[in-house]
């Protein structure tokens, strides 16, 4: 299909730098020397462009078309290119003789040689150039860190082993590379040079957000380094947001640190769990498993209130409270009830099954204030209180909720319509309202 339309003067192509490199990655041989020869005087092949035949399935075929089209002009090796020809395993020592025949041995290592093979893991090749070229081989920080980067761990194993490795410190950028790659790479990096290694806040965060390992590496952690482990609220928190494994980790920090160390931070890390399928489960989760002073589930629901959290998990929440309270029988405060009456996104909803549960409920004159001000559902809110008989003639009496409606452009009027209308029937009722 390539080449028919190759053929067709009726197509044109545009011939950006990335359009030539992705010719030189996918196109067979065949393909890319037609390609060439038709638009041969504006393509231009740079460093992405040899990077993307590095990548070819025959790379050497393809290096050798692009750089025959280069004709002589200076296409430079960079780190790219390099690291290209690196993750062509198999063919890797050919590719290299052939850009060695054009640039020098020199030249290779300038731009990154070295840390293209340890990234990709190859300890042979690694042997091979240090054997040959005593002299241009330099084990550096980046060279360790680069191979951390590698997921098998056995080219940062054989660096660290290594007459020049051991010379070489450890770096925290090497630490942190290690514990985003995997847990065997942090393994040999512990195994290898475990004193060296620092454990930081923020190494435990990267290890508890990490999408496939977090588990492995976080008990790697707790195993070997248990002192200097901290799990502090960023950590619960990365934990949290991890919804490959949040409920593993979170029983994990239960185990090892026992039911009080999330306490006090619950209610933030409650704020930065993502909503997902595991929301309600780990929502559930932490409150039945965390020991939480009397006033915890209250601030929590506070706090998921005020960040319009989704419903499902704020009515879970808030069923907890009122029917499950671990401190005797659950209430709905004055702080939740405002959070709930200023919430634009589900304050009726939230109201709705307060009035299921109205006696343990406290709605007072500034609760009702901030429903009249709320103007996205503020009527259909006071609605509810007063259906539910939550508002008393006597937090009308002031006037203040009134002049809050009035303040409201978008449902105020509404707001105060409904209020007038009640008057009459609060006076003949009593004190309560209700219909």
């Amino acid at each position: 299909m390539m080449e028919m339309l190759l053929f067709r003067a009726d197509v044109d192509i545009t011939l950006t730098e990335e359009t030539v490199a992705a010719m030189a990655h996918h196109s067979s041989s065949r393909s890319m020397v037609l390609f060439l020869a038709r638009f041969k005087q504006r393509v231009v092949i740079t460093s992405s462009v040899l990077a993307g035949a590095a990548r070819n399935r025959d790379p050497s075929a393809m290096i050798q078309i692009v750089l025959d089209h280069a004709d002589g002009e200076d296409v430079e090796v960079t780190q790219e290119v390099l690291e290209a020809v690196a993750g062509q395993i198999l063919g890797v020592q050919g590719l290299l003789v052939m850009l060695v025949d054009r640039y020098g041995l020199e030249s290779l290592f300038n731009s990154g040689l070295v840390e293209a093979v340890a990234s990709h893991g190859m300890p042979d090749l690694m042997k091979h150039l240090i054997k040959q070229c005593p002299d241009l081989v330099q084990i550096t920080d980046r060279v360790v860190e680069a191979a951390a980067r590698n997921p098998t761990g056995y080219m940062l194993g054989y660096i660290l082993a290594s007459k020049r490795g051991r010379k070489l410190g450890i770096s925290q950028g090497t630490v942190t590379t290690a514990v985003a790659t995997g847990a065997d790479v942090l393994k040999v990096l512990l195994n290898k040079r475990g004193s060296e290694v620092q454990i930081t806040e923020d190494l435990v965060c990267i290890a508890a957000g990490h999408e496939t390992d977090s588990v492995a590496s976080m008990e790697l952690l707790l195993e070997r380094r248990p002192r200097d482990v901290e799990i502090a609220l960023r950590v619960a928190a990365a934990a949290a947001c991890n919804t490959n494994a949040c409920l593993i980790l979170m029983q994990l920090f239960l185990d090892r640190r026992g039911p009080t160390w999330l306490a006090t931070d619950l209610i933030t890390v409650i704020k930065e769990i993502p909503e997902s399928e595991y929301t309600t489960r780990l929502v559930e989760f932490l409150l039945q498993h965390v020991e939480v002073e009397r006033n915890t589930t209250q601030l929590l629901i506070s706090a998921a209130v005020e960040i319009d959290y989704p419903l499902p998990e704020m009515r879970f929440m808030l069923d907890h409270t009122l029917k499950h309270n671990p401190y005797g029988v659950g209430k709905i405060t004055e702080r939740v009830a405002k959070a709930a009456a200023g919430n634009t996104e589900h304050g009726s909803e939230l109201f709705s099954l307060f009035v299921e549960h109205r006696k343990k409920v406290k709605v007072t004159e500034e609760v009702v204030q901030r429903a009249a001000m709320n103007e996205s559902l503020g009527d259909r809110i006071i609605d509810s209180m007063m259906r539910g008989g939550l508002i008393t003639l006597g937090m009308l009496e002031s006037g203040r909720v009134e002049d809050a409606a009035r303040v409201n452009k978008t449902s105020g009027a509404r707001i105060l319509e409904v209020l007038n209308e009640s008057r009459e029937d609060v006076i003949k009722r009593g004190s309560r309202l209700g219909f």
